[in-house]
């Protein structure tokens, strides 16, 4: 009877250890080039440094990003799948009834960035006082996401017809700004500035009340000092995984993300424009409950 006890043990540390060494994957919902893809590219040599083991980003695309979230929360594997998510695009998801809060391990929240509304160079529609009365062809990352969700908030804000087009990332979308397919275009600062440093684009305005106080913003306004306050928000960086990961493993993990500070991974904010935070976002899923109470109105509205 001992030896099958011990056998037992021998075993269940055996598949605990082949378990955590087996590679971390990195979901990204998103076609290249965007801010999750960003962040994901950074913490990708971090994690596989600190954990020893490798770390591969994975895409899956489609259906406003609903594929690569329910590829996570709805796993079955004790593998541990990663996710950087964007706070109004996990509450759209659940308000859109894909998944719930409780499908996912929340593990980290790496600060906050702001979207921008950006313009081809030579367009005419640099300020919003030439939208007025016009009808705007805007990109956004997919039907039901955040950039959706935001064109909806500016249609009930100005005076003009936007006409959501959706593309699976800023991959997609770029090409279709710059060749003036479409009128503007939803991104973050992060990976809409390389365009604006090359003269190729313009960003005419930023939601997060806070986005000016980064450098190469400060001159840029917010959508709150054009006084439309609606379209004043931060974006919140949440890293969840499946519930389903062995959490021993996960803990592993959650200990090195939490170990992730501007002080000691400097360039990942610089590159990424997230401004940390003071605790503010311990209780996120509280805060992320509030938010879809926010957001529900745009989503029955879809239906």
């Amino acid at each position: 009877m001992l030896c099958k006890i011990i056998l037992l043990c021998l075993v269940l540390v055996n598949s605990t250890v082949l378990a955590q060494q087996r590679p971390i994957k990195i979901i990204v919902p998103f076609s290249p080039g965007g801010q999750i893809d960003l962040i994901a590219r950074e913490l990708q040599p971090i994690l596989d440094t600190d954990l020893s083991v490798p770390v591969v980003v994975e895409y899956k695309l489609g259906a406003g990003a609903a594929i690569g979230i329910n590829h996570v929360a709805k796993a079955t594997t004790t593998d541990v799948l990663l996710m950087v998510l964007d706070s109004t695009l996990l509450t759209a998801n659940i308000l859109a009834k894909n998944s719930n809060l409780e499908d996912f391990r929340f593990l980290s929240v790496l600060g906050t960035t702001s979207t921008a509304l950006a313009v081809a160079k030579n367009s005419t529609y640099k300020n919003l006082s030439a939208w007025q009365n016009k009808t705007i062809n805007l990109g956004t990352n997919g039907f039901g996401g955040p950039h959706h969700y935001y064109s909806h908030l500016l249609q009930q804000s100005i005076r003009a017809t936007i006409i959501p087009v959706h593309f699976k990332g800023l991959g997609d979308a770029m090409p279709a700004l710059l060749g003036g397919h479409i009128d503007a275009f939803w991104g973050s600062t992060a990976t809409l500035m390389p365009y604006e440093q090359a003269a190729k684009i313009d960003i005419i305005a930023t939601l997060s009340p806070d986005a000016n106080k980064l450098p190469g913003l400060d001159t840029i306004p917010t959508f709150k000092e054009l006084g439309l306050t609606k379209l004043s928000m931060a974006t919140i960086w949440i890293i969840v995984s499946n519930t389903s990961a062995d959490p021993d493993y996960v803990a592993k993990v959650q200990r090195v993300l939490n170990k992730i500070t501007p002080k000691t991974h400097p360039g990942l904010y610089a590159r990424t424009n997230i401004q940390p935070h003071s605790g503010q976002y311990k209780n996120i899923q509280v805060i992320l409950r509030e938010r879809m109470k926010e957001q529900a109105e745009f989503v029955n509205s879809l239906k």
